[in-house]
Order: structure tokens, then sequence, then C-alpha cells
């Protein structure tokens, strides 16, 4: 009755994984910067595939630290978590959410909570309470990735 759900719980990992991997982000917004103002001139499109290249390993990287703890934990977890990275609406994600979207954009801190809820208790996402978690913790990190490139921009 007074401990957490795992709902919340598993949000809170979450989000630890996100303030955890935020250096890898900055990190590699720190060298694209520093290639910026170096000769020759990087072009618009090499900066903005550099740029989407830093937040897709960013997002990738919070999500195989969960992943992680899942083999550390329980093997049947692992494995689910995994089924699920290979067929995403197993989860209750919506159909454009797939294989491809993922490789492409990288895994957000709310499709990593759809992964893992589905992992931990083999059920979908289905209710707005849990789609609203995803919503926040997909806000979260992008608020994380948000202030490193402040913090660029006003330097």
């Amino acid at each position: 009755m007074f401990g957490f759900s795992k709902e919340e719980v598993l949000a809170k990992a979450i989000k630890n994984a996100c303030s955890n991997k935020l250096n890898t982000y900055e990190h590699e917004i720190q060298q694209i910067l520093t290639r910026c103002q170096m000769p020759p001139k990087m072009s618009e499109s090499e900066l903005s595939h550099l740029t989407l290249q830093a937040r897709r390993n960013y997002l990738n990287a919070v999500c195989d630290s969960i992943w992680s703890s899942f083999s550390v934990s329980n093997p049947n977890t692992h494995a689910r978590f995994k089924l699920a990275l290979m067929s995403p609406q197993m989860t209750g994600l919506p159909e454009e959410i797939n294989v491809d979207y993922l490789n492409t954009n990288g895994i957000s801190a709310g499709v990593v909570f759809a992964l893992a809820f589905f992992a931990l208790t083999n059920k979908q996402i289905n209710s707005p309470k849990l789609f609203r978690t995803m919503s926040i913790l997909s806000h979260y990190q992008n608020d994380l990735m948000e202030s490193v490139l402040t913090k660029f921009d006003k330097a």
C-alpha cells in the first residue's frame, strides 16, 4: 500500500538513466562544436546529420542502460525486452513506431518505458496513465538535451 508501483520505479530508473547518460550527448555536441570551428566549413547537411546522430546515440545509451540492468536482474525480463525491441507493437506502441523508426530516430525514454513495462509485466501499454508516463519521460529527456544545447549557446 505504501510502496511504489512498478510503473513509478521504472519511470524513476529511466529518469536516472537519462541524467546519467547525458554526458554522452554533451560530449558529442562539444565535439561537433569543435569541428564547426575548424576548416573546412561544415555543410548544413553534415551538421544536421551529426546532431541527429548525437541525439540517437544518447537515446540509445539510455535504452542500453535500462536493458543492461535487466540482463543482470532477470534473464526472462531481458529476453522479453529484446523481443519487444524486435517487435515494438507487441508493447502497445502504435504501428508507426517500428524497428525501422527506432533505428532511424533512436529509442526515446517514453518508448523505453513501453518496452521495459512489457518486459516486466508482459502487458501492453494500454491506459491513458501509462501513455502519459511515456510522454512525461520523453519530455523530460528532451528537456535535458535542450539544457545541454542552451549551456553551449550561452558559452
